[in-house]
């Protein structure tokens, strides 16, 4: 299993870092067996998604967003798949240090078989 991460260490909290991957409106993304770690934005630190997106086997920790979706910000379409996520966090508002689905996108999502879900508010 790979590693893909925004930096070297952990988050700030300053958003500099950027999602560590964005899936643009109208893509359809498949990824698998990755460990997704260090994301720093705004909305999605780990994963920003406007598109359709699969996550099979995939590990999402230590990510953090400002406002919505420490590991994944949902605009669109997300399937979840024998994945984790845990100690992601946010920092501000209402949202979600895991999963934050839109009201005002497409926004759903659907888990099948989660391994562990636990993110945290600082």
């Amino acid at each position: 299993m790979g590693i893909l991460q925004a930096a070297a260490s952990l988050p700030t909290g300053d958003d500099s870092r950027g999602s560590v991957i964005t899936v643009q409106n109208g893509a359809s993304v498949t990824i698998a067996w990755l460990n997704i770690r260090y994301g720093d934005a705004a909305q999605g630190g780990g994963i920003f998604n406007d598109g359709e997106l699969n996550l099979l086997g995939v590990t999402l920790y230590d990510n953090m967003a400002t406002t919505h979706g420490g590991a994944i910000y949902n605009n669109d379409k997300l399937t979840v798949v024998d994945s984790t996520l845990t100690g992601n966090s946010w920092r501000a508002g209402r949202s979600a240090a895991g999963i934050y689905n839109t009201a005002s996108g497409h926004g759903e999502h659907q888990l099948q078989h989660p391994r562990q879900f636990r993110s945290e508010h600082l």
